[in-house]
This record gives structure tokens, sequence and C-alpha cells, in this order.
């Protein structure tokens, strides 16, 4: 089965990790950054992405604090926590190899 694209003919995979670059590389640049973001993360909500096994649902996750994270005013606790749930989110689902498929 070919890879998901984007109108554009950019592998869908290959979007979501820039995404994912992006946000963590803005996190590491801004002003206001006090340091990793899963330090603002819920850890009942960390445990809980960790503990999927399913690579839809780890999307869905990823999606959801994806959308998040550009909601929420840069700095701020909740771009933080955001942040964190992606970085956890795509953690998981390498380790799982859901970008393989």
């Amino acid at each position: 089965m070919p890879a998901r694209q984007v109108r554009c003919g950019v592998p869908f995979r290959a979007v979501r990790r820039l995404a994912v670059v992006l946000a963590l590389l803005g996190a590491a640049c801004g002003d206001d950054d006090t340091g990793d973001p899963l330090n603002d993360a819920v850890p009942q909500v960390v445990e809980r992405i960790e503990s999927l096994t399913d690579c839809a649902e780890l999307q869905a996750e990823f999606d959801t604090a994806s959308a998040s994270n550009e909601r929420a005013e840069p700095g701020t606790t909740e771009h933080r926590r955001s942040l964190a749930y992606m970085q956890v989110a795509d953690d998981r689902l390498r380790e799982l190899g859901c970008y393989d498929n």
C-alpha cells in the first residue's frame, strides 16, 4: 500500500516528522522555555500514551496534541504540555514501527 500523501505529493509521514522537529526546535529556541516539556506533562496522560499499542490510536493522540499545541500561546504550560504529548506519541510511534508501514 503506498504511503499517504498530502496534496503537494509529499509523504504524510515526512510532513508529520517535520511538524515534530519544528515544534521541538520552537520549544528549544523559545525565550519562555523552562526546559524539558515533560516537566509540564501530566504523568497519567504520558503513561496512557506510552501504553498504547495501536498505531491509529497513537496517531490520533499525536494529532490531538498537535492541534492543542497550535492553539496554545508559546511559552505557556499548555504549549509545553501538548509538545510533551506530541513527543511521547511520536517516540511510541517510532518504537512500534508505525512509520515503517
